[in-house]
């Protein structure tokens, strides 16, 4: 014999799950903005209203994210704090024009001569009468030009001029180099920016992080 299988009745009470929060049709409705009549509606690769899901809408105004005091706020990257050799080569253009400071800043080895070439080569209306040098050899395709550096005056007389001659006449005998004009104008914001360029190291040896703002407008 088989046991009987216990049979429920079917008006019993289960321990079913909590029953999903009922929504009303009303809250089913997706609300649509208020677009204007003269723009098109985007198009839609899939047509959701016929499959019963609702269109995605775009997020109003309300729903934008607001920073609140508990989210993180980005803070200004700090300034590096420069090691003593880095500032014993510090350096700047003092040239200074309609009360702006040019203000470029050199921390290279040689940071004194890269300033002054910056300064004879990019302010040359004060820098007119400084120290050029130009090729002496005749005939040169160069000979109107003034280089302002030296070094690039020797490479040109180097690996172009020179030879040239040499070929030409085996008895060539190289001329010195043209040398014209001072430095007395450049020589003269440079002294005038001594102290202040002194007064920026010592702020700097102390701590102070480094910022265009240390550089002032510099007087004659």
């Amino acid at each position: 014999m088989h046991p009987h299988s216990p049979r429920f009745p079917f008006d019993i009470d289960l321990p079913l799950l909590s029953p999903p929060t009922t929504t009303t049709p009303e809250q089913l409705t997706p609300s649509y903005p208020n677009l204007p009549s003269e723009l098109p509606p985007a198009a839609s690769p899939v047509d959701r209203s016929s499959s019963g899901f609702p269109s995605p809408q775009p997020p109003s105004l309300e729903q934008s994210v607001v920073h609140t005091p508990a989210d993180p706020l980005p803070t200004p990257a700090q300034a590096p704090v420069l090691t003593p050799e880095q500032i014993n080569k510090f350096y700047f253009c003092p040239y200074t024009e309609g009360g702006r400071i040019c203000g470029k800043v050199s921390w290279s080895c040689s940071a004194d001569k890269t300033i002054r070439r910056h300064m004879k080569n990019k302010h040359p209306a004060f820098a007119s009468d400084s120290m050029v040098w130009k090729c002496p050899n005749p005939g040169c395709s160069h000979q109107s030009r003034s280089f302002r550096r030296k070094d690039l005056l020797l490479n040109h007389r180097r690996n172009c001029c020179n030879p040239k001659h040499l070929r030409q006449d085996p008895d060539f005998i190289p001329l010195p180099d043209i040398v014209e004009g001072v430095d007395t104008e450049v020589k003269r914001w440079t002294y005038a920016a001594a102290g202040q360029r002194k007064a920026i190291r010592q702020m700097l040896r102390t701590g102070t992080p480094w910022s265009v703002d240390l550089l002032q407008p510099v007087h004659l």
